[in-house]
Order: structure tokens, then sequence, then C-alpha cells
């Protein structure tokens, strides 16, 4: 869903407001916000393998027995951990802006001196009709990044960018494009254990795909994406109530009012839930110790990977090209617990945005942060993070609020089993929408940032629900109820769209892509005025200043 958004940004003894009432009133603002980076962008897919591990862990506990089936036939084929990456990076410009076939993007970048324009194919690694079936009508869709662009010297920080629960490579797409135009070398993936739409199969490396048909290939792929979404919400029906859901939708929630709680079900859900934490935060590491891998010469890079039997011409394409002494991550929904999880558990990541989550504290990976102390506000994640929440996301007040902490109180539970922190157990506010997130920002050790966008659901702030949207059109969403015995949420109808100059803007996005790029331009590249533009922001026809402004540490 898209919404129409206010700005609050809230620091450990700050909350700053940015209302934007109306369109017009942010015109002035927005036409100079930012600019677009010098860089044309180049892009590449990669397919990450970690032979010490195997192929979906997590999915042989959780997943039904169709999905056990595949799994065993994926197993015997030697096939290991596998993620589908995009690595975008900044290539020479060409001086030309790309052709805007749509105005949906907050500015035209720069186009490469080669290459062609990447489309949704390329994300499925060329296959068109695996790309239709994931994508509906987006096969032929044109973005901002050129394939096999050249890449531009000089020494660019990393950045990874983590899917959602059914997410994939097209949820930050577009951010990656803007990033990489900044001077970052930018990674989006999909993990196996939980994307919809990860590619997996059209690796030219991947056993398991040597050993099926075509129609076999495309039958694997849709029970994977029959068993994502559906496997987390089954499971905690399941485990929080003993009520065997077969989850297609939220039409299949069950009424609350007919469940039980189970004893120790929100022990059992928690540990699903940090399990995937810890196979997520294992392909992540993956990723990042593959593209070391990648950034060395040539011929190690062929001779290590050929030790497992892997070609790739991709070898020697980064060498020297990445500063490993300072990479990010950046995640939405179960990709921001991710990237919380990454702070506290790889000791190569330095910083980290999360979009629309935070940490509960039960379903920390690994059996919790290794910093925890005991007492009311235990210890979370030890390095510098942003947050970034909606005001109304309703799908995160649903998960945590309805199925984990009311309804779990309502059926006969205890809710120190699903929230044990008491700063985790307190009700929705106008101030606190999201008291996990809100919690999870609190328990934070380090500098730290809240962000709050006003008028915001679950998904605005990735590119995976935009390509659809045109310019002017009004979305409908749900408002988080502060009424505890509220029946039902209220519904509201916005618009997200302003202008920019002659071009119609999605709002989100435009805010997304300055806030990000003023993060790691401070955290990974050592800007302090990039630090100030977090504070003053260029939304200020709506700022309310609350309370005095600082970054908290």
């Amino acid at each position: 869903m898209a919404y129409f958004i206010k700005l609050f940004v809230m620091l450990w003894v700050l909350t700053v407001g940015a209302a934007l009432s109306a369109p017009v009133n942010a015109q002035s603002a927005l036409s100079d916000s930012y600019t677009p980076g010098l860089y044309a962008v180049g892009v590449k897919m990669n397919f990450v393998k970690d032979f010490s591990r195997p192929f979906d862990a997590w999915g042989s506990q959780y997943k039904n027995a169709a999905y056990q089936e595949l799994l065993a036939k994926i197993n015997a084929s030697g096939e290991p951990s596998t993620v589908a990456t995009n690595i975008y990076y900044p290539s020479p410009s060409s001086g030309v802006r790309v052709k805007r076939q749509e105005t949906l993007r907050p500015a035209a970048l720069w186009a490469a001196t080669s290459g062609q324009r990447q489309t949704t194919n390329d994300m499925f690694n060329g296959n068109t009709g695996l790309a239709k079936k994931m994508s509906g009508d987006l096969g032929l869709h044109s973005y901002q990044s050129y394939v096999d662009a050249p890449l531009s010297e000089g020494q660019f920080p990393l950045v990874v960018m983590i899917h959602g629960l059914t997410g994939g490579l097209r949820d930050w797409n577009r951010a990656a494009e803007y990033l990489a135009s900044h001077g970052y070398i930018v990674v989006t993936l999909a993990y196996s254990s939980d994307s919809m739409s990860t590619p997996v199969f059209e690796d030219p490396n991947s056993f398991f795909a040597k050993t099926i048909s075509d129609k076999e290939r495309m039958a694997a792929y849709k029970l994977r994406a029959s068993q994502t979404g559906a496997t987390v919400f089954n499971n905690f029906f399941k485990f929080l109530y003993g009520y065997e859901a077969d989850f297609k939708g939220f039409d299949d929630i069950p009424d609350p009012s007919t469940l039980k709680a189970r004893k120790g079900g929100g022990i059992k859900s928690a540990k699903m839930m940090a399990d995937l934490f810890e196979q997520r935060t294992e392909d992540l590491n993956a990723v990042i110790q593959e593209m070391k891998i990648l950034s060395s010469p040539a011929s190690f890079c062929k001779k290590t990977l050929e030790r497992n039997g892997v070609q790739k011409d991709i070898c020697g394409f980064f060498a020297g090209s990445v500063d490993f002494d300072h990479i990010g991550v950046m995640g939405h929904s179960l990709g921001a617990i991710t990237a919380q999880s990454a702070l506290a558990f790889l000791p190569d990541v330095d910083t980290a945005i999360a979009f629309n989550n935070g940490m509960p504290k039960r379903w920390e990976p690994y059996g919790g942060l290794p910093n925890a102390s005991e007492g009311d506000l235990p210890d979370g994640v030890p390095e510098d993070f942003m947050i970034v929440i909606g005001s109304d996301d309703y799908f995160v007040h649903m998960v945590f609020q309805d199925i984990h902490l009311k309804w779990f109180e309502e059926a006969g539970g205890d809710i120190n089993e699903t929230f044990p922190l008491a700063i985790e157990q307190v009700r929705p506010t106008e101030d606190n929408p999201q008291p996990v997130a809100r919690a999870a920002y609190e328990r934070a050790q380090a500098a730290k940032v809240l962000v709050m966008f006003r008028d915001q659901g679950h998904g605005t702030a990735t590119d995976s629900e935009f390509d659809p949207e045109k310019p002017g059109k009004t979305h409908r969403g749900k408002r988080v109820p502060l009424n505890r015995n509220a029946k039902k949420p209220e519904t509201y109808t916005i618009s997200p769209w302003v202008k920019d100059g002659d071009n119609d803007v999605f709002l989100p996005h435009q805010m997304r892509n300055y806030f990000i790029t003023a993060w790691f331009d401070w955290q990974l590249k050592g800007n302090e005025s990039a630090k100030a533009k977090l504070l003053n922001h260029p939304f200020e026809n709506g700022v309310k200043q609350l309370l005095h402004e600082k970054i908290a540490n």
C-alpha cells in the first residue's frame, strides 16, 4: 500500500514531526531536496552459493509435507544454500539523463556509456515465463540501471538491501539504483527461505536445475512461492493457538473469539522466527563473503569458486573496487529485523537502516543478543542504526499487537511468552504506534535515529508496491487502532503524489532516498554535513519541533 506521509523524526529525547499537510505546501522544498548522484548505474546478477549449509534448513523444519518432498530432491542434487542477488554499481556517465518512460521516479539518473537498461526479465535471469508469472505484465518494464555497464574507477562502500517476507529482488531495485548513483556498490537479494520470487534455479551453476525439466522447474517455483508467507502465518496460529490453518490471505485469519492459547506457544512461535533470522543472517554473511571473493583478482576468484564446481564470468570485475571497511545493510519488515541481527552478529557490518519493524526480544537469533544484560531494558544492537516506521502500519500492528499480544492474552495466554519486556507490552499511541519497534530503538546502544512516516502503511517505502501505481492515484489505508477494543480499523484515503518541477513524484520514495543517502553518507563515508541533513531535512513546511534536536548516543 502507498500512502501520503507526514514525517516524524524521533530521537532519544527528541520528537520532530514533519506533517506535509498538502502537496502544495511541499513543492518548493521538494524541488531542491536533493539531486541524483554523479554516476550512471550498472548492474550484474550473481548467485551466491554457500556449500557449508543446506539449501533451506529453516524450511526443513517448518514448511509443509509437499515442500519437504521437493526439498529432499533439491538436497539430493547437491544444491547448497543459494541466494540470488543483483549487484548495482557506479558506472561512467554518458552525460545524458535516462529517458523516462513514466514519471514514477523521484529523479532521472544518468544513462551509462554502454549496456542495456535492466528490465524485470533480467531479475529472473532472462526467464520471460517466470518473470511474467511472478511479476504480471512487468516483464518488459525498464529501470535506470544498465546490464553489464562498465565500472567506474575508485573504491566504494558496500550496502546490502534485504527484503521482507515474500519479497525479492524488486523490493529495493530503485533505491539501489539511486544509492549506487551516489557512489555505492549495492547488493539486493532474494532469500531461498522466504522469497516468493527468488530465481534460484535460473543459476547456470544450479545442480538441481540440471536434474529436472523446464516444467518441473516451474512447478518447483510455484510450490516454493506457496510456502513463504503461508508458512509463517500457519505456524503462528498452530504454535500460539493449536489452530491448523491453511493461510492463503488475511481473509483466512480465524475469529479471535474462537482461539484458545497454548501454553508455551509464544516460545515456539518465537523460536521459529529466531531460526529464520539465523538463516537469513548467515545468508547475508555469505553474500558479503562472496563480494570479497568477487573483489579479489580474477585468478584467485576463479580458483576459489572452481573448488566447488562453480564458474563465473564476473570474477575480477569488482577487483579492488569495494571498500570492505565500510559496510551497511538496509531492510524492510523481516529484512529490518535481519539488518538489526547483522549489527549484532556480523563483525563486517558497520551500520544499518531498518524500515517498518524492530527486533522483538524473543525473536533474537542464536539464543539472544550476546550483549544482553539483566533488568527491564536489556541491551540491543551495538552499532549505529536508523529505524523508520509507518504511523499506520496495520500489518505490523496485526502481527504483534493482535496475534501475539491482544488475542493471545484474551485467549488465556501469558504475554510474557511473546513479549517479555514491559516496553514491548505497551499499547500503541499516536507517538508510539509500533511499541516493539520503539523498544528495539530504546534498547540500542550506539548512535540511533527513529523516523516515523505519517499516513504510511507497511510497504510504501519499498519498490515492490510501486511499479503498478500511476501518478495521481489515491491509496486506501488502515489506521492503527489506538482504542484496544476497536472492532475494525478505520480506513482512509490519501494521495502520495506531489509535483517536483514538471514531474509527478511518489513522495515516500523521495523522502526515503533522502534519508538513506544522508545516513550512509555520514556512516560509511564520514560526511559530517550528511549527519546534519538527518535533522535539517528539506521538508520544513510541515515540521513541528516538539523537543530539542539531537542524535541519541
